[in-house]
């Protein structure tokens, strides 16, 4: 069970409406207007707090994305150290292939489009890029696993021939 951390609720960014300029982009350009959640966990408030805070940073200065509000939840302290701090960002955004972006990047835990429009409509070639900026990502992730059982595969030779030796 999570126990309360005695830190103040975090801090807010924004007012949490949609500006003018903001309306015209959904309205007139067809912008979708969105919500995410996005947690992180570890055992030093300090670095759940920092790494929170940048994360949210970055996705301010995604192209395309225009953040309107976020509101920082307390910081919760489970048992041993283990912390857990989340945000809730309401941002706007050019397309779907954003809203994919951001979700294969951010791993938020919950994502919501917040519209009137019942279908959304993609160009093939807007489709076509999804798909690789999907398979590059993946790409890399499957890139960094190799490079790292590379060295899992170094060490673990390397104490079977200090046992034998």
């Amino acid at each position: 069970m999570a126990k309360k951390s005695t830190a103040k609720k975090g801090k807010k960014n924004g007012k949490g409406k949609l500006t003018m300029k903001h309306r015209e982009l959904i309205e007139d350009a067809g912008w979708f207007n969105a919500g995410i959640i996005i947690e992180v966990q570890g055992n030093s408030k300090e670095h759940v707090s920092s790494t929170l805070e940048g994360l949210v940073e970055r996705l301010g200065k995604e192209e395309d994305v225009k953040i309107y509000s976020t509101d920082y939840d307390e910081i919760q302290e489970f048992k041993d150290g283990f912390f857990s701090l989340m945000v809730d960002t309401r941002f706007i955004t050019k397309d779907f292939g954003r809203l994919v972006h951001i979700a294969l990047l951010y791993s938020p835990s919950v994502f919501e489009i917040y519209s009137d429009k019942k279908d959304v409509e993609i160009a093939i070639g807007d489709a076509q890029n999804i798909l690789v900026d999907v398979s590059n990502l993946v790409n890399r992730l499957a890139h960094q696993v190799f490079i790292l059982k590379g060295h899992i595969n170094r060490l673990e030779s390397g104490e079977k021939n200090e046992k034998s030796a």
